[in-house]
């Protein structure tokens, strides 16, 4: 129809919702859980912590985050799979007593599990003698 105006083309606006990967939208995350917060750990170790993310998100910025002299110092990152779970290692950490958490981010905020002290202990040596005790 020649002459005709469409009114509806003036009231469309453009979408400004954010999409992950996988095309899903994505949702300011609520909580981040963790499986399992070990409570002593012996030198030399790692130790990998899982969880997910709630809402389920594909993508999200997972970090492992270590208090030191007052700041949070991010240790280890690794991002969620399209279920919205989330492995990550804990190398070689130092003996004494750490204070960590872990933080999610995506483009629309970030949320922290609650923080935990994880206690690192000496290394473990086993020797063998080099001679009999019986000559």
């Amino acid at each position: 129809m020649l002459g005709v105006k469409s009114s509806y083309l003036a009231s469309a606006s453009a979408s400004t919702a954010t999409v992950d990967p996988t095309g899903a939208i994505v949702k300011p995350l609520r909580k981040v859980s963790v499986s399992k917060w070990p409570s002593t750990l012996v030198n030399p170790s790692e130790y990998t912590f899982s969880g997910v993310l709630s809402p389920k998100q594909y993508g999200a910025t997972v970090r492992l985050r270590e208090k030191v002299a007052g700041s949070w110092v991010t240790v280890a990152t690794t991002t969620t799979t399209i279920t919205g779970r989330y492995r990550i290692t804990w190398s070689a950490p130092a003996i004494g007593k750490h204070r960590l958490r872990i933080t999610a981010s995506n483009s629309k905020g970030s949320k922290s599990s609650a923080t935990k002290v994880v206690t690192v202990v000496g290394r473990v040596a086993f020797t063998a003698p080099t001679t009999s005790p019986h000559g």
